[in-house]
């Protein structure tokens, strides 16, 4: 799961998707096999955070090294809330399914882009879905075999979208010789 830096959204995400500010150190993509990264961003700027070597410093730090521990930390009580709601830990693909579906809509772009990949992490409405689940909400982990199918029959309302996300754990690539913007398509 790759986290890019936003700014800190003051008092809160408000439906606003110009609200949501990429930080000017946060990398973004796409990578050179098309790839969209970042996969979720989180607040990276000017997080109170512990600093140097002190039990008891503390700093406003930024950075994709405060993002990134804010957003892991928070897929962390996800977890947690998982556990103790449904008596196991999902799997590495479902937190990121969870984290990428129940993102909040940000940036210049309509739907996954570039710069904020699926959006800004939105812990509340992902323990909300956790919640829900098997009530309002469908969340499935399956394993399939190399060309096998898996179908499921749902039924929607019609009054209302139908929202899926779908995420996979790809095996390890064989790493190339390192170049700038190889020209082989892999992942």
């Amino acid at each position: 799961l790759t986290v890019g830096a936003a700014m800190d959204v003051s008092g809160g995400y408000s439906g606003d998707p110009d609200d949501v500010q990429m930080t000017s150190f946060s990398s973004w993509g796409p990578t050179d096999d098309g790839r969209i990264k970042p996969d979720i961003c989180g607040n990276g700027y000017n997080l109170y955070s512990t600093y140097e070597d002190y039990d008891t410093h503390y700093a406003s730090i930024s950075g994709t090294s405060m993002s990134s521990p804010n957003v892991t930390g928070s897929l962390l009580l996800l977890h947690e809330h998982y556990n103790e709601t449904h008596g196991e830990y999902m799997k590495a693909t479902t937190v990121k399914a969870l984290a990428i579906h129940t993102a909040d809509e940000c940036g210049p772009h309509d739907g996954p882009d570039y710069m904020f990949g699926w959006g800004l992490l939105n812990t509340q409405t992902a323990a909300k879905v956790i919640s829900d689940k098997e009530i309002s909400t469908f969340m499935i982990e399956e394993s399939l075999a190399n060309g096998a199918t898996y179908t499921l029959d749902v039924s929607a309302t019609g009054t209302e979208p139908l929202v899926v996300t779908v995420v996979w754990a790809d095996p390890a690539g064989s790493p190339v010789y390192p170049q700038v913007d190889p020209t082989d398509i892999m992942l």
